[in-house]
C-alpha cells in the first residue's frame, strides 16, 4: 500500500491530526500531574513501626503508621497519624478487612 505524503491529504485531515496531537499531549500532561499527586500522597506514608505505646500525635507523626503491639493475648491495632484539620493532630485506627 502506497502512503500519500501529508501535503496531499485534505486540509480537514491535517487539522484533525494536529488537534489529536495537541489533545494527546494535554492528556499526557494531565496523567503525569495526577501520577505525581498520587506519588506524593503515597510517599508521605512511612513504614510501620511496632510500639508498645503510641507517641504523642504531632506534625512529625502525621502520615506515619504505628502498630500498637497487643500483650497478654490482646490483638495488635494499626494506627495512622493524621492532621485533624482544626490545628491539631490525632491517631486514627486503620481497619483492614
Amino acid at each position: 500500500m502506497k502512503h500519500k505524503p501529508a501535503q496531499e491529504f485534505p486540509q480537514s485531515i491535517k487539522i484533525k491530526d494536529e488537534a489529536m496531537q495537541v489533545f494527546g499531549k494535554e492528556l499526557g500532561e494531565i496523567f503525569i500531574k495526577n501520577m505525581r499527586n498520587i506519588y506524593d500522597d503515597l510517599k508521605f506514608l512511612d513504614t510501620v513501626e511496632g510500639v508498645s505505646a503510641l507517641p504523642t500525635a504531632s506534625k512529625t507523626t502525621r502520615g506515619k503508621l504505628y502498630l500498637l503491639l497487643g500483650t497478654g493475648g490482646s490483638a495488635d491495632i494499626l494506627y495512622i497519624g493524621i492532621d485533624t484539620g482544626s490545628g491539631g493532630y490525632a491517631f486514627k485506627t486503620v481497619t483492614i478487612t
